[in-house]
């Protein structure tokens, strides 16, 4: 992963030291930074049936965006690599006014059990600093879902949807630190049982769970020339957060043929995932007794969401539209970190504190927007120009967890994003785009008060960047495909990897210029008439 040029400010770290008081006496070193990914995948369709089938692994180096005074960046063996697989089984049918669509899958989530993290020595002693500790880790997941969707169209214009979801889950949250790779034999698939303890720290860290969510949702629409209407609602009981239920209502206005106005409103909730309930990360003392770091919070609340909208759409032309949409969304009883007493848990100092996660009803997100979207077709019809141009514009503020402190900045978004995608069929095998894209500096996430707002390493660049996509039909089904991406070859931030200044670089350098090529191949099966 290119990543080095020209970031020499960002890794140095005698800002990190400075701010921490840290004296690391280990040099810097930036070694190669390995990155891998590969999927595979099949859909077979017969009738009303589709089954499919996906593989996905990704692994990166561990240390990516992390603080250069506490990982190492010259250890290629420290990925974090996670393996996905899903399996799916829909079927769609009709029978009448009726029309019914099943679905049966299953999703599998692995991290790979060779995953740990570099980490330097967490000690003062110039004498210690700059031992490696191999800092491993594994979680894993299971998703069993069945889903039954049935449409009714008793009249014309009236259509009314509803369903049923059943979600059987279990997972493994992220353990604590372990001295060497998690030993998957001792986990299976919906398992509660307790894998073998660790001599030192027992079962700390290792959380086995089970849950069962269960959603019924009806929606209704009516629709005439002028105007459509809809009304829906879900209920869901969660085996853990018991019940839930959530309306949805939205209207559409049709002014003349070419001018409509609409405005939506929903609410919703999330329940807190077991990464957030069972966080865990304790390390140990040279006097033999454990340092409880971050301890589970198993009763964490949902979060609760609602967003409303009102958008204005106009079609001047079949190849030239406007679009207007005002937006907010809020976000309320956010998570904060909380520090309670730990002398209970095993082998702890008596006078032992942890962190831990806690819900604070009155810290909150509010988030408002303005999205302006263009498309136009058509410009040079002998060559089909074509553009879209997407804008949005947000604002707001956040009330921050724990402090109460109030943030006149909604952190980790930029105040302004832009996006214009130009493309052209300057031959009828060929396909051209440029993607140009405008973000502006945002406020970076983690911060405990609201005077940090002003402190620089808060404070993250904005950045233009640019790609370009070819694709090429050598023959009918085979076609050949090349990305230019950041073709500037800018230097500009990404989403922080923890979300915590005390862990995070200044920034997250992203990739510089990178070329990929690819080549597809797609075939039909033959119909009744041979063709």
């Amino acid at each position: 992963t290119n990543i080095k040029s020209n970031y020499a400010d960002v890794y140095d770290r005698g800002q990190y030291e400075q701010r921490d008081g840290d004296r690391n006496q280990v040099a810097f070193a930036l070694g190669k930074i390995p990155s891998q990914s590969w999927s595979m995948g099949i859909k077979a369709l017969y009738r009303g049936f589709q089954l499919s089938y996906d593989y996905m692994y990704r692994a990166d180096h561990s240390s990516l965006g992390l603080r250069s005074d506490a990982y190492f960046y010259d250890d290629v063996d420290a990925i974090w690599g996670d393996t996905i697989q899903r399996v799916a089984l829909v079927h769609s049918g009709e029978h009448g006014a009726w029309h019914f669509q099943s679905q049966l899958s299953f999703l599998s989530y692995r991290l790979d059990n060779q995953s740990y993290f570099s980490f330097i020595f967490p000690t003062k002693d110039p004498m210690t600093f700059g031992q490696r500790n191999q800092s491993f880790k594994y979680q894993a997941s299971d998703d069993f879902l069945a889903e039954e969707i049935v449409t009714w169209s008793p009249l014309d214009g009236l259509q009314l949807l509803g369903g049923l979801s059943y979600q059987f889950s279990g997972a493994l949250p992220k353990t604590n630190d372990l001295s060497e790779p998690f030993d998957t034999g001792q986990y299976c698939s919906f398992c509660t049982s307790q894998p073998e303890s660790d001599p030192i720290f027992g079962d700390f860290g290792i959380n086995p769970i089970t849950y069962q969510n269960i959603g019924v949702f009806l929606q209704g629409i009516y629709a005439t020339k002028n105007y459509e209407l809809i009304g829906g609602v879900r209920a869901d009981y969660h085996s853990d957060y018991k019940s839930s239920i959530n309306p949805r209502v939205a209207a559409q206005v049709h002014l003349t043929d070419n001018f409509s106005v609409r405005a939506s409103f929903n609410r919703a909730f999330k329940v807190a995932s077991p990464y957030f309930r069972y966080g865990s990360v304790a390390g140990l003392d040279p006097d033999g007794r454990i340092n409880y770091l971050f301890v589970p919070n198993p009763d964490l609340a949902p979060l609760k969401l609602w967003a409303g909208e009102v958008g204005l759409r106009y079609l001047a032309h079949e190849n030239f539209s406007i679009e207007l949409v005002g937006w907010e969304n809020s976000i309320s009883n956010l998570f904060a970190f909380q520090r309670i007493e730990a002398h209970d848990y095993p082998n702890a100092r008596p006078d032992e504190h942890a962190w831990t996660y806690t819900n604070d009803a009155g810290a909150e997100t509010v988030v408002l927007g303005l999205d302006f979207m263009v498309r136009l077709r058509e410009l040079v019809p002998a060559i089909s120009l074509g553009a879209d141009l997407f804008v949005t514009y947000s604002k707001g503020h956040e009330v921050l967890p724990g402090s109460g402190d109030t943030v006149g900045e909604v952190l980790m978004v930029p105040w302004l994003l832009a996006k214009l995608r130009v493309f052209a069929r300057p031959w009828p095998k060929m396909y051209i785009g440029l993607d140009q894209i405008l973000s502006s500096g945002w406020v970076a996430r983690g911060l405990l008060s609201s005077q940090e707002v002003e402190q620089d390493y808060t404070q993250i660049d904005g950045f233009f960047l640019m790609d370009l996509v070819v694709r090429y039909e050598i023959t009918p089904g085979l076609h050949l495909s090349c990305k230019l991406q950041n073709i500037l070859d800018s230097r500009y931030a990404g989403i922080q990897a923890v979300g915590a200044t005390a862990s995070d670089l200044v920034y997250n350098p992203q990739p510089g210029r990178v070329l990929y090529f690819g080549l597809s191949y797609s075939f039909s099966p033959i119909d009744k008439n041979g063709k």
